[in-house]
């Protein structure tokens, strides 16, 4: 029941954005074409070629194509250079659910303007990887936060929250901290999801807090980490 509201309340936001008029961004997709160099000369793949997952890049210093970032009375969400771990920009992130009508908030993060990609090779072996730290001095013991996948169906994952148990320490504060959920902790196909179409990256936000996030991406897990 949690999952089809979950859903539900998906959908219906999605409509509310497309009603409000939120344009949907786009952002280049890697191919095997642009990773192997044979592929230019030969106008094939080179015999030893080994396709590499390249849609890693979920946020780094500009909004790709997404969804939830109007700002309303629950939300203000932006892009800023004033603060950032790496790079040109963060997401400066505040938010209010105990206000009313803020009965769910969330964004949604796509690739290439809802094209799907293919992540079957690396939901075992890979990770969901960002940094966070907090807007003031403050520290807080769990970053109120959630993560799930859906695929091109509308099905979902497990939504994993933001908890101690994927950095080091025990809370954030106004230091950069890397966090790093698994993949594998979303269960895609134990949970009846497609892996090979899987369509954008939905987070929901609970409590009230005020934080930045940057370089949200994809990345191996080293083997010393694992």
């Amino acid at each position: 029941m949690k999952k089809i509201a979950f859903i539900s309340s998906w959908i219906a936001g999605v409509c509310m954005m497309a009603s409000c008029g939120v344009q949907m961004l786009t952002m280049p997709l890697d191919t095997a074409e642009d990773n192997d160099p044979f592929y230019v000369i030969n106008d094939k793949k080179d015999s030893d070629y080994i396709d590499k997952f390249t849609a890693s890049a979920i946020f780094l210093d500009n909004l790709p194509g997404c969804w939830g970032f109007e700002k309303d009375a629950c939300r203000d969400f932006t892009v800023v250079s004033d603060v950032m771990y790496k790079g040109v920009g963060s997401l400066h992130l505040k938010w209010d659910k105990s206000k009313k009508g803020c009965d769910w908030i969330g964004v949604g993060f796509m690739w290439n303007n809802w094209q799907t990609v293919d992540m079957s090779d690396i939901v075992d072996t890979w990770a969901l990887e960002f940094w966070i730290r907090t807007a003031d001095g403050d520290e807080i013991g769990s970053v109120p936060i959630n993560f799930c996948f859906l695929d091109n169906n509308s099905k979902s994952t497990p939504v994993i929250s933001c908890n101690s148990k994927f950095y080091e320490g025990f809370g954030v504060n106004s230091t950069w901290k890397r966090v790093q959920i698994p993949l594998k902790n979303f269960r895609f196909v134990d949970s009846g999801l497609n892996p090979v179409e899987i369509s954008q990256l939905v987070v929901s936000f609970d409590g009230t807090a005020e934080v930045y996030l940057d370089e949200i991406k994809l990345v191996e897990i080293k083997q010393e980490e694992q």
